[in-house]
């Protein structure tokens, strides 16, 4: 099944509906609790589901959310594929390369230095 996803910087895990979840036939293996952006506290259902970026499938953790809520994948659900969101652009890169930009390698000149 293909789900369209809006990346989202602020989301950990993958956040999939629960009409979503149900088509893949997954469950939720407990309840979480997690800060929602309000700052209540609330139990969420999570669980393990496989999700395929390109080539590449892992099984990440997922929110099951109420139905209709927009699927997003965080910084979590990225991670097992290279993946990461760049806090500042919001893009999704490589952590490969930001851990070589971080330690310099790559970055312009700055002042002709």
């Amino acid at each position: 099944m293909t789900v369209e996803a809006q990346i989202d910087r602020r989301a950990t895990h993958l956040v999939l509906p629960n009409d979503v979840i149900a088509k893949i036939g997954a469950r939720p293996s407990e309840a979480r609790r997690f800060k929602r952006s309000d700052g209540r506290r609330v139990d969420v259902p999570f669980g393990p589901i496989e999700l395929t970026l390109g080539d590449q499938t892992s099984k990440v953790g997922c929110i099951h959310a109420e139905s209709g809520a927009s699927p997003a994948i965080g910084d979590e659900a990225l991670a097992p594929f290279g993946l990461m969101v760049d806090a500042y652009t919001g893009e999704v890169v490589s952590i490969a390369s930001e851990l070589l930009r971080s330690q310099g390698v790559g970055r312009p000149a700055i002042n002709g230095r």
